[in-house]
C-alpha cells in the first residue's frame, strides 16, 4: 500500500530511548508501507508506485529502479534528472555479494582549475555551463539493466510510464512547488521552463497541472533510439551546445567527452558494528566514508548503556566531529591515492575515540574566512526490494535545485551543475595534492550516501538519505536506533535526531523542550540549537525472523512513497 502523507505533525518522541508515541497505540506509521514480498521507497509517491507495479510483473529490484529514475525526472526535475549523476549499492541474492557503481559526473577534458575559478559570484557560478559535468545516469541505468534486469523488459519499456506522465500531465508537489518559488528568479527569464510552469502568467503551485511535452519526447526518442543516443545522438549535442552557452561561464563538455563516458565499477566500503557487515559508498563519495568512521569511533563506546540519557546526544555529536575531519582528504580515486584504509585503520579510530571527553564538548570547525560556498548537493533515493531477495540502493542528484536551472531546449531536461562539489577554496587546492581541486576528466567529491547493513550474509537494514553533506548523519541517527537502542521498524526514522553544524549542536525540537538534558548539554559547553526538522531519509528494514519488510520514507519531507506488498 502506498502511503501518501503531506505537512507531517508528531508528538511524544524521546531521542535514543522511548518508542514513537504511535506505535504504543499500535499505530502503523504515516510513512512505512509492511510487506513480505517486494518493497520500494522513494521521495515521491507516483515513482513508488511505477516501481511496485514493474515488480508486480516479475520485474527485478534494477528493472524498478529505471523506472522510478524516469518517472522522478517527470514529477521531481528539482532533485533528480537523467542529465545528473549517481550512484547505486546492489545486493546479489543469488550470489550474495554487494557491487557498488559509480556515475558520478566527470568534469570535461577541457576544463580547468582556472577557468572554473574565475572572480565570480556564487549565483553566477552556478548557473553557468562551467559548472556542469558529463552526466552519469543514463549510462549507470542501462549498464545495470543489460546485467540484472528480468529480461521480461526492455529499457524502453520501463520508460513508458514516466512518458505517459510527462504527455498527460503531472500534479505539482508541495516540494516541487517550493523549490520552483525558491529559484523563480533565475528560472522565470527561459521560455522553456514558462511553458511548462507558469499558467497565464503565474508560477504554478502546489496541486496544479503541468505538461511536459519536451520531456515526453526526450522519453520517447530515448525509446525508440536507445539509451546511446544521449551519449552519441541529438541528446547529446544539446547537452553540449546547452553547456556550452550557459554564460557568464561556458562550459567545455565536448561531443568526445559525452561519447567517452564511462561507469565505474568499484568496492563498496566495509566495515563491522556490533556484529552488523556495514557497506557504503565509496570515493568520490564522502559521505560513506564518514558514515563508517563514525561506526568505528562507536564502536570503542557502550553507546546502549547511554539509552535515555544526555550522555547519548553528546556521544554521536562528538563523533560526528572527530568523523568529519576526513571530509577534505576524499577526491577521486582514479586520479588520487585516497588514504581510505588509514581513516577506517584501528590507530586512526583509537586516536579520534580518545579526543572524545564524555563530560566536556570540543570545539566545532569553523568555516573559515575567505572560504567559497559549497552546493547543498540536493538528492534523491530510491530504495527497492525484490521477490528474490535483491536490493537496490540507490542516490541521484542534479547539484543545486535544478542543477544550474537551465533548460536545454526542446528536451526538457535540466542541465547540472555537479562540479561546484570541487573546492574552490584558494588555501585549499593551492597543494597539488589536494584530491578534490578543480581539474579536468575528474569525479569531484559528492554526499551519494547509500548503505546496506547484513547480518549473518543477510540484508537486515538499507539505508539512505537526501541531506548533501550532513546525508551521513542522518544514517547515523537511523542506525543506531536500530542496532544499539533496538527500536523496531516501524517509525524508527520518526525519532528526534542530533546533528553537529559550525554553530554547535542542533537538535530537534522534542529534544530541546527536554530541559533537564539541554541544560546539561550546555553545562559541557556545547551551543544547543533547536530545529523543527532534521535531515530527510529512507529505509527499508528486513526482520529476518517474521520475513517482513518495512518500508518508510522520512515525516520530515513534504511527500512521501514507501510501499511493500
Amino acid at each position: 500500500m502506498i502511503r501518501d502523507f503531506k505537512h507531517p505533525h508528531f508528538a511524544g518522541l524521546i531521542f535514543l530511548a522511548l518508542i514513537p508515541f504511535c506505535f504504543f497505540l499500535n499505530i502503523l506509521p504515516c510513512g512505512a508501507a509492511t510487506g513480505s514480498k517486494i518493497a520500494a521507497v522513494t521521495s515521491d509517491p507516483r515513482a513508488t508506485q511505477a516501481a511496485i507495479e514493474v515488480l508486480e510483473k516479475g520485474g527485478t529490484a534494477v528493472d524498478a529502479l529505471v523506472t522510478a529514475q524516469a518517472v522522478l525526472n517527470v514529477v521531481a526535475p528539482q532533485s533528480s534528472g537523467i542529465t545528473g549523476g549517481a550512484a547505486l549499492l546492489y545486493y546479489d541474492s543469488a550470489l550474495r555479494r554487494i557491487l557498488y557503481f559509480d556515475g558520478a559526473v566527470l568534469s570535461p577534458s577541457g576544463f580547468s582549475r582556472d577557468l572554473f575559478l574565475r572572480p565570480v559570484s556564487y549565483q553566477e557560478l552556478r548557473k553557468s555551463g562551467i559548472s556542469s559535468g558529463v552526466p552519469g545516469v543514463p549510462k549507470l541505468l542501462a549498464e545495470v539493466h543489460s546485467r540484472y534486469g528480468s529480461g521480461r523488459f526492455s529499457f524502453a519499456e520501463l520508460l513508458e510510464s514516466a512518458a505517459v506522465m510527462a504527455e498527460n500531465g503531472v500534479t505539482v508537489s508541495e516540494e516541487l512547488a517550493e523549490a520552483l518559488q525558491s529559484d523563480m528568479g533565475e528560472l522565470a527569464v527561459q521560455p522553456h521552463f514558462r511553458s511548462v510552469f507558469f499558467k497565464n502568467g503565474i508560477l504554478v503551485r502546489a496541486g496544479d497541472k503541468i505538461l511536459q511535452p519536451d520531456l515526453a519526447r526526450t522519453l520517447r526518442l530515448i525509446q525508440k533510439k536507445g539509451w546511446e543516443v544521449f551519449y552519441k545522438g541529438e541528446l547529446a549535442t544539446a547537452v553540449v551546445k546547452t553547456a556550452q552557452e550557459a554564460l557568464p561561464l561556458s562550459g567545455k563538455i565536448s561531443p568526445g567527452d559525452m561519447g567517452s563516458y564511462s561507469v565505474e565499477k568499484r568496492s563498496a566500503l566495509y566495515g563491522v558494528y556490533r556484529g552488523y557487515d556495514v557497506f557504503t559508498a565509496s570515493p568520490p563519495s564522502a559521505s560513506g566514508l564518514l558514515f563508517l568512521q563514525s561506526c568505528n569511533i562507536l564502536n570503542r563506546f557502550d553507546v546502549s548503556g547511554y539509552a535515555g540519557r544526555p550522555e547519548a546526544i553528546h556521544l554521536v555529536a562528538e563523533t560526528i566531529k572527530n568523523a568529519s575531519s576526513a571530509d577534505a582528504k576524499i577526491g577521486d580515486p582514479d586520479i588520487f591515492d585516497l588514504p581510505v584504509a588509514e581513516f577506517v585503520s584501528e590507530e586512526w579510530t583509537r586516536r579520534q575515540a580518545e579526543k572524545i571527553d564524555l563530560n566536556r564538548a570540543s570545539r566545532s570547525a569553523r568555516k573559515t574566512e575567505g572560504q567559497t560556498p559549497v552546493s547543498k548537493q540536493l538528492t534523491a533515493s530510491i530504495l527497492i526490494a525484490d521477490r528474490n531477495g535483491n536490493v537496490v540502493n540507490y542516490s541521484s542528484s542534479l547539484g543545486d535545485a535544478f542543477g544550474t536551472g537551465r533548460i536545454i531546449p526542446g528536451t526538457g531536461l535540466f542541465l547540472n551543475n555537479l562540479l561546484l562539489g570541487f573546492d574552490r577554496d584558494a588555501s585549499l587546492i593551492s597543494d597539488p595534492d589536494f584530491p578534490n581541486a578543480p581539474a579536468p576528466g575528474q569525479r569531484p567529491k559528492n554526499y551519494f550516501a547509500p548503505v546496506l547493513v547484513l547480518k549473518d550474509g543477510r540484508p537486515v537494514l538499507s539505508l539512505n538519505a537526501s541531506d548533501g553533506p550532513e546525508s551521513f548523519v542522518t544514517n547515523l541517527n537511523v542506525f543506531l536506533q536500530r542496532t544499539d537502542f533496538k527500536v523496531p521498524c516501524e517509525g524508527v526514522l520518526e525519532i528526534p535526531r542530533v546533528f553537529n553544524r559550525p554553530e554547535g549542536m542542533v537538535i530537534e525540537k522534542q529534544l530541546y523542550d527536554e530541559e533537564v538534558w539541554r541544560v546539561q548539554l550546555e553545562l559541557w559547553g556545547h551551543k544547543v540549537h533547536a530545529r523543527d526538522f532534521l535531515g530527510n531519509g529512507q529505509m527499508i528494514c528486513f526482520e529476518t525472523d517474521s520475513g517482513r519488510m518495512i518500508a518508510e520514507s522520512d515525516l520530515r519531507g513534504d511527500t512521501y512513497g514507501a510501499a511493500a506488498i
